[in-house]
């Protein structure tokens, strides 16, 4: 890479949500506690009332505001992980950081910037029969499950290059692209380090606890 990108790919970057209109909402509306979540509802959406729901129209069907995709079991079950539903545009790393802390407090769970582990997690988590054909050190492709799934939420994707929590001594740190945009060609790309001071777009990763 070795330059900075722009936060824009094929898609407008004007907000920090972009919701598509509203889908159907199925199953339970009653919402679900984070704590007995299973590999079973990866895919569901996490709101500011700490529950989990089928999607995001289920979410705001009872009076909640969906906020992160579930998409990771931890080992032995004791933690997930999900993925911010929104996210900021043009940000450094130490101001990325800034806006995770803005974020909205759910029960027994901690926001982040992610890991590329966290990341090869949650995509690995989503996969289907047909994905992760290709996995070397610097893509994971095709990543269609996580793809479909989030798509399911309701909600809208942007293919960017995020920040990663994964620092490079401390001035650089990595980045990482979900491209999920083209149905024809899905993959997460794992990126080079970058100068803190370049302009990334910054998505969060939910932790939260699987035990009561």
């Amino acid at each position: 890479m070795g330059m900075a990108m722009t936060c824009v790919t094929m898609t407008s970057c004007s907000k920090e949500d972009n919701p598509v209109d509203d889908v159907p909402s199925v199953g339970q509306t009653t919402g679900k506690e984070l704590s007995k979540l299973t590999t079973a509802e990866i895919g569901w959406v996490i709101a500011d009332d700490s529950k989990a729901y089928p999607n995001a129209a289920a979410a705001r069907a009872a009076g909640a505001e969906p906020l992160a995709m579930f998409a990771y079991v931890g080992p032995y079950t004791m933690h997930g992980l999900a993925i911010q539903l929104g996210f900021t545009c043009d940000v450094n790393w130490n101001k990325a950081n800034q806006y995770v802390k803005t974020l909205p407090n759910i029960n027994h769970a901690l926001w982040s910037l992610p890991t590329k582990n966290d990341w090869k997690n949650m995509v690995t988590a989503c996969k289907v029969s047909e994905d992760l054909k290709t996995v070397t050190e610097m893509k994971m492709t095709p990543i269609n499950g996580f793809k479909n799934k989030f798509e399911a939420t309701g909600e809208a994707w942007e293919d960017l290059w995020y920040w990663t929590n994964d620092e490079d001594g401390d001035n650089r740190a990595y980045v990482v692209s979900a491209s999920i945009q083209n149905p024809s060609f899905t993959q997460l790309r794992f990126g080079n380090s970058e100068p803190k001071s370049y302009p990334y777009a910054a998505r969060a990763v939910l932790w939260f606890s699987l035990i009561d």
